[in-house]
């Protein structure tokens, strides 16, 4: 469809362009984000410390997406449970088999050091 920005999903741009709100947090039906993620990113923005807080708009805030296995026994909800899980071969980075180039997350080796685990 010519003209939209996004023509995989003529719904999220309805939601997207009629959105009351500064930030949208896009996401689909499968996908578990971790506990808390709204209110430590309202947080964040609050206490105005990320330097991509302070670049002109637009500002696009990532959300990596991790798969986990289907008889995983527990969705990890935290960072260090997700490096573990990472560790142990349970969750690999969204689209890893499929298009690891297509997927690849921005700073991923820094973001997961784990000396940064809150």
């Amino acid at each position: 469809v010519k003209g939209l920005n996004y023509p995989v999903n003529v719904g999220r741009n309805i939601a997207r362009l009629e959105a009351a709100t500064h930030f949208i947090f896009p996401s689909d039906v499968e996908l578990y984000p971790s506990p808390g993620l709204i209110p430590d990113f309202l947080s964040m923005i609050r206490r105005n410390e990320d330097p991509a807080l302070h670049r002109d708009n637009p500002r696009v805030f990532v959300n990596s997406i991790f798969e986990v296995k289907k008889d995983i026994l527990k969705i990890p909800e935290s960072k260090a449970e997700l490096l573990a899980a990472l560790d142990s071969g349970d969750a690999i980075p969204f689209h890893q088999k499929v298009c690891s180039l297509c997927h690849s997350i921005p700073n991923s080796t820094e973001w997961m050091d784990k000396s940064h685990i809150q």
